[in-house]
């Protein structure tokens, strides 16, 4: 909802929305329009379902392995692989409590824009390039150790920082005394390329699905495609 009254706000002002992003999901739920648990009370099948403390608290201690086990035994159609453990949790519980599979709960409504979509299409090593790149930029420029400490000290507990995932995971094993700091830095590199590589999974699905996505690998070629999306969309000489 959130994301529609930003588009729809840049619409009324004659401005073009650019949705950025590597998350499949979210950009899919915003184009096709999924509505996600929890995202739309009142039309989401599953947005009903009332948080089962007991639950939680015992798939809390479940790995992400483990509660995909659990999701898939209760889900037979169940085929993503979200990495994030709180997304896991509640998945589990509304098909629990609904008896219903998550592919139904998660229900599209249908585009409400006329979209150009673009993917940049790289080699994968440098993607991977690319990834340590921006990793390196992250622990030296932008705080990513201090972020974690902060959160740490404002009373978020450990385990639950770990549970977010990737950068956050990791950290908070280092600062933990779990590993030193070039083993985390290792193996969140190696972590980041697998969730690099899952998320170009998830766009080819999408493509499979009956999504086009434009790929390009140079800036010349995504303004000539924006170029030419824009005087059709608009009738401008743009």
């Amino acid at each position: 909802r959130l994301a529609y009254k930003a588009i729809n706000d840049i619409l009324r002002r004659g401005k073009l929305p650019i949705l950025v992003g590597g998350t499949g999901l979210y950009l899919q739920a915003v184009v096709d329009g999924y509505n996600l648990g929890g995202a739309h009370p009142h039309t989401i099948k599953g947005a009903g379902v009332k948080p089962d403390k007991k639950l939680r608290a015992s798939l809390e201690k479940k790995s992400v392995v483990e509660l995909r086990k659990i999701l898939k035994k209760l889900d037979q159609q169940f085929k993503m692989q979200p990495d994030n453990k709180r997304y896991l949790i509640r998945y589990i519980e509304m098909v629990k409590k609904t008896k219903m599979p998550l592919k139904k709960l998660l229900t599209a409504s249908g585009s409400q824009y006329d979209c150009l979509i673009l993917g940049i299409n790289l080699p994968r090593p440098e993607i991977n390039k690319r990834v340590d790149e921006r990793l390196m930029v992250r622990i030296k420029k932008q705080g990513m150790m201090e972020e974690v400490k902060r959160l740490h000290k404002e009373g978020v507990n450990w385990q639950r920082l770990e549970n977010f995932g990737l950068e956050y995971k990791f950290v908070s094993q280092y600062l933990q005394g779990k590993m030193d700091k070039d083993e985390m830095i290792a193996k969140l590199a190696v972590a980041s390329h697998q969730f690099a590589k899952r998320q170009m999974t998830w766009w080819r699905r999408w493509e499979r699905q009956g999504r086009e996505i434009r790929w390009v690998d140079n800036y010349k070629i995504a303004k000539e495609l924006i170029k030419h999306w824009l005087k059709k969309s608009t009738g401008s000489n743009m």
